[in-house]
């Protein structure tokens, strides 16, 4: 491959009109960029100044990625030349395009990510690329500005992940720039001071950038002493440099701060800064007003001070927020002196554009959790001291004026627009984000403001439209509202909230609002956030109980209709949740609505007016069941189980014919109509409160389960809805369900080994959760789980079948999980560790997220000692002679799963089955110690091996107090970074970790 083939290939890619050769170069090209090849082809391309820019971009940009990603393929020698030789590429593209000169200077600096500061001259990179670039042969200006360059771009590579480093090397990188702060500085400088104000945005954009790479932990002496801090002051000042001058400025505010207030070495600075950043005030009410202009359309164009106002009111903003954010503990204290960056961020709060205002919301969230922790923490993070209690209630006083109108403004910015129809979707959804936002952001105000003075702020524009309408004027339904939504928002304060009056006045008034769609769906949401407000304040008050029934019967009335009926069907089963005791007058009611909403949903012919979805139906089944279940016991029962003969009889008409083998239905959508109404049982059984109630439902309704799961014996996904009746019915009423266990524990087992549905097996799991603990069942679960078990472990005997049934792997372990933890007695048998340990290691490195986690959790529990003192010495040591062949490729595949083979989130998976392992023997280190011996020392550092190691035998020797675990979590995720630095090197650990049954599906 030579240049001439690269330049033919880039040129194919760029300008061909043939899509078929384009996609034939891109690959060419793609495979050459891995190639070793490409490094000497990139020298030959860049070290001509002759020509074509794609052709020098792509080589520049293919010479940084190998740089960051194959710098090992160089060897040391010839990695030690390539400062140089890539600084010889830069003189020569220096007055070339800057896109090029960009791409070498990005590889310049991804250089100083590999190679140590010891192997620099002059002792870091810093001192390296200074000495280089402003003496010797590189004297002119354009070397200047590489130099310029180079020092913003290596920052901000400085955090990144691309270097193909090892964590030990990232550690010292952020040691080495550290270190290297003043010198870097200092250059900077030297190129302001010698370039002249032409590259005064890029300076101070490279002084942002290494500020924000060191963070809180520059020294303030090193800041103060730098004169760019007071030139990035300066530069507020000036147009054509402010917004460099405001990323600097924000860096500067993080580095003069500590835990919320100045460092008390820069309490000067602090002071110009905040002066400098307030004088801004001025210039930011001209963008308010402008915007405002704007958005009414009174703007005219003699009018317009700031063509780029938008812009200039976010970084004005964002300043105001950073003083606010960084000081915030000392703006809490409320002396008159801080109170100057309040006002501020309340009139960032006025902007109309809500990108701009949201940037306070971080300080107002900050300011109230403060205010109320420094009264009463209510957070384990707090810092912060315990007020004395006057103090406290004085620092509340003094910012409630504040709040109070932060709470007046933000109320009204979530009014729905007059266009919303006209709006596009991704407008709306951003609308409605940021109204939660600003819910958000209101619930914190009640910490400082308390509920009721909250409550009152936000109910006061619906006096004021009461009284418009009654003087005659129209009903403005949008400001409605939004304060129904602003009241909804704050529901989680009500439990404070001292004077219920006007909060059951405002919700007794609302079913006589006049009727909009947005507005009535508000009125049901809102009630049912105050479902148990309602419930607490009706039991203090007695007089409070008819709004109760008054909630209900308005839910009722929105049903069906199509802009409230989900919102009224879920606000119904709130408020008859919360207030289930108090609506025993409402009884009849509601057992009529259950009658009516029989024939809506799913198993509804068309569809009607007033027509529910089945999540609706859903919603109103389980409403009426909480109300019913608070009856007296003989009544109770005797409803129940009328509610339940309502959806049991339909199936009992559709499946009846069905018991004789000789029928052949005719109507498959009748029969199909049997599955949402088994659905709606299992809503019923899951609301139901009384075990013995659910147990006697079970019991009537199993024969018509078998004859459903064997009508649908073939269909997976019906077999699974069918059976979530005997699963929750298990779950809810568990030892209650006993006279069913018989039948129910034959049934699951002859149709899981017919079927191999893996829903046969969930519902055991709930069997053994809920009897494993009781030995005189041991003759229903033992056989049940045996030939589950075992059924199961025949079908997943290679990591091809595993992958082919991660539903039937999650269950099947999931249920062998249930069977260690409720009847290890039963588990522990030799017939079934030999099925289980074999298909444990076919299984651990599954991709399935659900499935991996079973495994792994299995394996953690059969080897923790708790579940070995449950059983007796014999079966310990069945245990021990099945699994103890197995130990050494089980730790090889967790091992390989933690540093690759599954995806990084499953590290923690794999971590608790090796620290299982390390526990669960003496010898367990050998295994470790044969599997990472595996790696390759080209992979695998032999100091990473040792540190490795070193940790899993003090783990094994009991040597670490603590929190062992986490260590070894902290090394496995080291041993992982270096393992995954490249795919080159990842597929090399992989070949040397996976045995030859797995590589084919890892590699």
């Amino acid at each position: 491959m030579s240049s001439t083939d690269l330049k033919s290939a880039v040129y194919t890619l760029y300008h061909d009109t043939n899509k078929e050769a384009q996609r034939k170069a891109n690959y060419w090209l793609e495979e050459w960029q891995r190639s070793e090849g490409a490094w000497a082809v990139c020298y030959e391309v860049l070290g001509d100044a002759q020509g074509d820019l794609e052709t020098f971009y792509f080589a520049a940009q293919t010479l940084r990625t190998k740089i960051l990603r194959d710098f090992e393929e160089l060897g040391h020698t010839i990695g030690r030349k390539l400062p140089d030789d890539v600084l010889g590429l830069l003189s020569i593209h220096a007055k070339g395009p800057g896109a090029v000169r960009t791409q070498l200077c990005l590889a310049v600096a991804a250089l100083a990510m590999h190679i140590p500061s010891a192997e620099w001259a002059g002792g870091d990179f810093v001192t390296w690329i200074g000495q280089k670039l402003l003496s010797g042969a590189y004297t002119d200006e354009s070397a200047r500005h590489i130099l310029l360059e180079i020092l913003t771009v290596l920052p901000q590579e400085a955090g990144s992940y691309q270097p193909s480093i090892v964590p030990e090397r990232r550690r010292q990188i952020e040691d080495e720039l550290q270190h290297s702060l003043p010198q870097a500085l200092n250059l900077l400088c030297i190129v302001s001071d010698k370039v002249g104000g032409k590259t005064a945005d890029q300076v101070l954009e490279a002084f942002a950038a290494w500020l924000l790479l060191v963070g809180n932990k520059v020294a303030p002496s090193v800041v103060m002493e730098c004169k760019l801090v007071y030139v990035a002051l300066e530069a507020l000042k000036k147009e054509d440099s402010f917004f460099s001058a405001v990323d600097a400025v924000v860096e500067i505010i993080y580095c003069s701060s500590l835990r919320g207030r100045p460092k008390p070495e820069m309490a000067q600075l602090v002071q110009a800064i905040v002066s400098q950043v307030m004088g801004l005030l001025p210039r930011f009410h001209i963008c308010i007003q402008q915007a405002v202009e704007e958005q009414t359309g009174t703007a005219s164009p003699e009018g317009i001070l700031h063509d780029n106002y938008e812009e200039e009111a976010k970084a004005i903003a964002r300043l105001f927020a950073e003083v606010g954010e960084a000081y915030a503990y000392l703006i809490s204290e409320a002396t008159p002196e801080v109170m100057g960056p309040v006002e501020a961020l309340l009139d960032v709060c006025r902007y109309p554009d809500m990108e701009v205002c949201s940037v306070s919301f971080n300080f107002w969230h900050r300011l109230s959790y403060i205010l109320s922790s420094g009264k009463k923490p209510h957070s384990l993070k707090w810092e912060g001291p315990v007020l004395p209690e006057q103090e406290a209630q004085r620092r509340l006083d003094a910012f409630r004026p504040s709040f109070k109108r932060l709470v007046e403004i933000l109320s009204r910015r979530i009014e729905y627009p007059v266009d919303w129809d006209g709006w596009h979707r991704d407008e709306k959804n951003d609308f409605k984000y940021n109204r939660m936002v600003v819910g958000d952001l209101l619930l914190d105000s009640t910490d400082v403001l308390g509920a009721d003075a909250c409550m009152s702020v936000l109910t006061a524009p619906l006096s004021e439209l009461s009284s418009n309408v009654r003087a005659g004027g129209t009903f403005d339904w949008r400001k409605a509202e939004a304060c129904l939504y602003s009241l909804r928002s704050i529901h989680k304060a009500a439990s404070s909230v001292r004077d219920p009056t006007t909060l059951v006045s405002l919700l007794s008034a609302l079913p006589s609002l006049p009727s909009f769609p947005h507005l009535d769906y508000s009125v049901a949401v809102l009630l049912g956030s105050y479902a148990e407000w309602m419930a607490e304040a009706a039991n203090a008050n007695e007089g409070v109980r008819p709004l109760v029934s008054t909630s209900v019967q308005l839910m009722i009335k929105g049903l069906g209709n199509e802009h409230t009926s989900s919102a009224c069907a879920l606000s119904l089963r709130n408020i008859c949740e919360s207030c289930a005791t108090l609506l025993s007058d409402s009884v009849p009611l509601l057992l009529e609505l259950y009658r009516q909403v029989q024939n809506q949903g799913d198993i509804s012919q068309a569809r009607e007016a007033n027509f529910l979805d089945e999540e609706e139906v859903e919603s109103v089944l389980e409403a009426v069941t909480f109300v019913v279940s608070s009856m007296p016991q003989d009544l109770k029962r005797s409803t129940v189980q009328q509610m339940i003969d309502s959806v049991v009889h339909p199936i009992q008409v559709i499946l009846d014919p069905l018991r004789n083998p000789q029928y052949v239905a005719r109507d498959q959508s009748q029969l199909l109509m049997v599955l949402p109404l088994f659905e709606r049982v299992t809503t019923i059984l899951k609301t139901i409160d009384d075990p013995e109630d659910v147990a006697i439902t079970l019991e009537k309704i199993m024969p018509w389960i078998n004859v459903a799961l064997s009508v649908f014996a073939a269909d997976a996904m019906a077999s699974e809805k069918i059976c979530r009746v005997p699963r929750y019915a298990v779950r809810s009423a568990k030892q209650a369900t006993y006279r069913s266990l018989p039948s129910l524990s034959e049934s699951l087992t002859q149709r899981f080994e017919q079927t191999k549905h893996s829903c046969y097996l969930y519902v055991a799991s709930e069997l053994v959760k809920a009897f494993g603990h009781d030995p005189a069942q041991d003759g229903f679960i033992k056989p049940m789980l045996h030939r589950m078990l075992v059924s199961s472990c025949s079908m997943l005997t290679s990591l091809q079948a595993v992958t082919s049934y991660p539903e039937l792997t999650d269950d099947m372990f999931l249920l062998a999980g249930r069977g260690l933890s409720y009847a290890p007695r039963l588990m522990m048998t030799q017939e079934l560790l030999s099925s289980m340990v074999p298909t444990s290691r076919n299984a651990l490195l599954i991709q399935h997220k659900e499935a991996c986690a079973s495994v792994s959790a299995f394996l953690v529990r059969l080897l923790d000692p708790e579940t070995h003192r449950k059983c007796d010495a014999q079966q310990v040591k069945a245990l021990e002679m099945t699994f103890y062949p197995y130990g050494g490729v089980i730790t090889q595949l967790a091992l390989a799963g933690g540093v690759g083979a599954l995806p990084p989130s499953r590290m923690y998976n794999m971590v608790d089955v090796l620290y299982a392992l390390l526990k669960s023997s003496q010898d367990s280190f050998q295994w470790f110690n044969a599997s990472i011996s595996l790696i390759p020392l080209q992979a695998l550092p032999e100091t990473a091996r040792q540190r490795f190691l070193h940790t899993c035998q003090s783990i094994v020797a009991d040597e670490i107090q603590e929190d062992d675990e986490q260590q070894l979590m902290d090394a496995v995720f080291e041993l992982s970074e270096i393992c995954r630095r490249h795919h080159k090197i990842q597929q090399t650990v992989m070949q040397s970790l996976l045995p030859k049954d797995y590589q084919y599906f890892n590699i």
